[in-house]
């Protein structure tokens, strides 16, 4: 009689195997739940790796020397259960997803952090965006609007994301996990100029400064919360940035 599975046995199956999500549910139904069977199914159909399944291994328990993806020892006759790589937990929900994910499944968040940097900037136009997307004139014109930007500072490479969408704004440090269409290329100075009202963006473009890509609409957009930047100024003023 053919035993239930679940979605747990299919994610050992796949940490035992290495084999994806497909085959391993196929693996599951033919062996009616058997984890071994399935095993040896894969086997059957070379999905696992002829070389993988030659090369020994030594039994944690015993140190018996045992042919590679063994489900048990021989020797001692306890499981076997390879590590498996670790799982990268989303710095916004807490889910763990599986190690070769960029962006989590259940929020979209990205799931490699930004890398250290030493642009103290950074710190400015972190509290930018978060007096930003608390921005009730921004918001009210955005109702009927999603656009998104990517902003990449030249200096450094650095880069951060605005997401303006129908009256709520999520913003965040790297790279957008919606995929910003809108592409704004430009260093930290002018960008800061333009923000504070002591230069003039066109200029900078004409002169090959920066680069921009996408909707027009967003820059406007951008324009409108220079309020917030001044705010976010003020504040980080006091951490010294430089």
């Amino acid at each position: 009689m053919a035993k239930a599975f679940t979605l747990e046995d299919i994610r050992v199956l796949r940490e035992k195997t290495g084999v994806g999500l497909p085959d391993a549910k196929k693996a599951m139904t033919e062996a009616g739940g058997n984890m071994d069977r399935a095993i040896q199914v894969l086997r059957e159909r070379s999905v696992i790796a002829d070389e993988l399944a030659s090369t020994d291994m030594a039994c944690p328990y015993c140190n018996a020397a045992l042919p590679k993806n063994m489900s048990f020892c021989g020797k001692c006759g306890k499981a076997i259960v390879p590590s498996a790589p670790a799982k990268k937990v989303c710095p916004t929900c807490g889910y763990a997803n599986e190690p070769d994910m960029n962006f989590c499944i259940m929020d979209g968040a990205p799931l490699d952090a930004p890398a250290d940097t030493n642009a103290p900037y950074m710190v400015l136009i972190k509290e930018f965006l978060e007096i930003m997307s608390n921005d009730a004139k921004i918001k009210a014109k955005t109702l009927k609007k999603d656009i998104s930007i990517q902003i990449t500072f030249k200096d450094n490479e650095e880069s951060c994301y605005i997401h303006f969408n129908k009256g709520e704004i999520n913003t965040g440090l790297g790279v957008c996990p919606f995929g910003a269409k809108t592409k704004l290329s430009i260093p930290f100075k002018i960008f800061d100029a333009w923000m504070t009202n002591t230069g003039n963006a066109a200029n900078a473009a004409a002169e090959g400064k920066m680069t921009f890509t996408g909707n027009v609409l967003a820059l406007r957009i951008l324009g409108l919360a220079k309020d917030s930047y001044q705010k976010a100024a003020e504040k980080a003023g006091k951490l010294d940035i430089g």
